[in-house]
């Protein structure tokens, strides 16, 4: 999926980004913009995780790229198409891991703490 994403940048010209925790981010219009504009999801599903969970968000991203340039758009500000790891907490047992580590909601000493014991809920 990390191979998908980085021809489906290339194909439209995009710049990408990875950061020290493997979030990709594809990037339209210079990087000199001021400010920036973040879309996207996460390549990682679990079962039962919904037919197209996260994936879709990205896709969708990447489409909503290929319709602004379509209309002859230019960006006012640069649009990042994000893929972040470890979103459904399957690996790491530590949800939305590779967006809050992005902003900063988490630290990497936090994210690499032994997982703590999860309370479950009956059903």
């Amino acid at each position: 999926m990390r191979a998908w994403f980085r021809s489906a940048a290339d194909e439209r010209g995009l710049d990408v980004e990875e950061d020290a925790f493997g979030n990709l981010v594809a990037w339209w219009g210079p990087a000199d913009l001021p400010g920036r504009v973040l879309t996207g999801s996460h390549l990682d599903s679990v079962l039962d995780g919904g037919a197209y969970d996260g994936p879709l968000g990205v896709v969708s991203s990447f489409a909503a790229v290929d319709r602004l340039v379509a209309r002859g758009v230019t960006p006012t500000r640069r649009l990042g198409v994000a893929a972040f790891v470890e979103e459904e907490g399957s690996r790491f047992g530590r949800a939305c891991l590779g967006s809050r580590l992005a902003v900063g909601a988490a630290s990497w000493a936090d994210a690499r703490e032994p997982d703590r014991p999860r309370r479950r809920t009956p059903r």
